[in-house]
């Protein structure tokens, strides 16, 4: 084909407007020929306190550009709705709009963005009393733990603390031991860790049997008699009965209790070890309840919602 015939053929395939470099991205094509797309576009790149300064200041134009903003690829649609909907509702009293808004809010993802928003909102504005992934809370008289958006709940005392704190193992720190993951915080009077997903509950119990077979060489019944201390009269250790629970798990894996206890913890596949405390070592199976907005709403008091969304954080490599 000679050059002539293939410059009527590009020709022919040209878009209908100029593409610069960098215009398609993976979430679609944008059209920076349309002023109000090209306006969007630069207002993406601003601080949010400078996008709602911006977006206050666009007057007659807000409407007619707000309409635009999901035609406006490689703009952040989310953000960029709520910086619209903040000029549009400002004067409106902080928790009233983050209740139209909650969770969109949450989307945001980042605490700063969202208190910029919340006081250019309402300039009065006072962050609530903190309320962050990990923190413990009694709801009802039952113990409760805050997650990323949404609350794990006892059902009842009987449930215990392990599932509400995705900790199937009930695995806490030592002197020695440091669980990976976790949000830092624990909970009840054996301090037990909790963790973000059951997942991340899992893997560190996971690490805990690893370290007691490889470290401290233990046999796989001994390492009951470490992992829950006879009841000895304190509130940590209250039930615990190490040789039943030794029996229920080595059950649950096949085992015969009478000759497996003193086989090398090391020669059992700590994954499947983990499995079957998971299954029948600390009730974790019982469960218990999950609240969530919007459906929960009226199980919790307002104030502990809006804190809830407030003060989020995004999950580890986010």
């Amino acid at each position: 084909m000679g050059n002539a015939a293939v410059s009527r053929m590009l020709a022919t395939m040209a878009p209908p407007f100029p593409v610069p470099l960098g215009v398609f991205q993976r979430d679609g094509p944008r059209n920076p020929a349309d002023p109000d797309i090209a306006e969007l576009l630069r207002l993406n790149g601003l601080a949010m306190p400078g996008l709602l300064a911006a977006v206050d200041g666009l007057g007659g134009r807000r409407s007619n550009l707000r309409g635009k903003i999901r035609s406006a690829w490689g703009v952040n649609f989310n953000r960029m709705e709520l910086a619209f909907a903040a000029a549009g509702e400002r004067g409106t009293a902080a928790r009233d709009f983050a209740f139209a808004h909650y969770v969109q809010l949450r989307a945001l993802g980042y605490r700063d963005q969202r208190d910029a928003m919340l006081r250019f909102v309402d300039p009065g504005f006072v962050p609530p009393k903190k309320r962050a992934p990990g923190d413990k809370l009694t709801i009802a008289g039952l113990a409760a733990v805050v997650h990323r958006g949404y609350i794990r709940k006892q059902r009842s005392k009987a449930d215990g603390l392990p599932w509400i704190a995705y900790n199937p193992g009930a695995v806490g720190n030592g002197p020695s031991f440091k669980s990976p993951g976790g949000y830092g915080t624990t909970i009840g009077a054996a301090r037990i860790n909790i963790y973000s997903s059951e997942a991340e509950g899992m893997a560190g119990l996971v690490a805990w049997i690893r370290f007691q077979a490889r470290v401290n060489r233990i046999s796989f019944r001994g390492f009951f008699s470490a992992h829950a201390p006879a009841d000895d009269g304190t509130a940590a250790n209250k039930g615990n009965d190490p040789q039943a629970y030794f029996t229920r798990v080595a059950a649950h894996m096949g085992l015969d209790p009478k000759t497996s206890g003193g086989r090398p913890l090391a020669s059992l596949d700590a994954e499947a070890v983990a499995n079957a405390i998971m299954a029948v070592g600390e009730g974790y199976t019982r469960a218990g309840e999950t609240l969530e907005w919007p459906a929960d709403q009226a199980r919790l008091d307002r104030e502990t919602w809006f804190a809830m969304m407030y003060w989020e954080t995004l999950p580890p490599g986010n």
